[in-house]
């Protein structure tokens, strides 16, 4: 492992990210680089873990997906229409019932591909959670051999989302 990884097994400052307009808060790690974008499915805020060395090909990510819902709609209906995305990509490992804020969330483990340019085997994390006519995808993705490395990592972060 490169001098230069952290380990996010050890206790590190957060950074707190706030969004007043979605009513969302929650804690990252400081050396994780954040980003934001509205796009037509919802708004997301992405959280990248930093680099494992100059050649590294891919970067561990969190992303945090709001997504407007026209009807208030189950959470059973939300992870239907989640799962349908990515059917055929990735072989389901689990699913199994989970809180996100508070809120009644699923949570699935997925393996697979991460894209055709980089051919990595990967292990993704998704909490699917609907409130109102609003449904909240928290979806953390990473190499399979890292997968367990930023866990603890990913797990802190899960565990500070505040839904207001």
């Amino acid at each position: 492992m490169p001098d230069f990884a952290i380990n996010p097994a050890t206790p590190s400052p957060v950074l707190i990210y706030r969004n007043a307009d979605l009513g969302l808060v929650l804690s990252y790690p400081s050396a994780w680089q954040k980003n934001e974008q509205a796009t037509p499915a919802g708004f997301v805020a992405a959280f990248m873990a930093p680099p494992e060395g100059p050649q590294s090909p891919f970067r561990e990510n969190v992303l945090f997906t709001i997504q407007p819902l026209l009807l208030p709609i189950s959470l059973d209906a939300f992870v239907q229409f989640g799962m349908l995305v990515t059917q055929g990509q990735f072989q389901l490992l689990s699913s199994t019932p989970a809180t996100l804020s508070e809120i009644p969330a699923r949570r699935l483990i997925y393996s697979g591909s991460l894209s055709p340019q980089f051919m990595l085997p990967g292990k993704i994390l998704t909490i699917y959670a609907a409130k109102g006519t609003r449904g909240y995808i928290f979806s953390y993705t990473a190499r399979a051999d890292r997968f367990d490395y930023y866990l603890p990592a990913v797990q802190q972060m899960i565990a500070a989302v505040n839904i207001l």
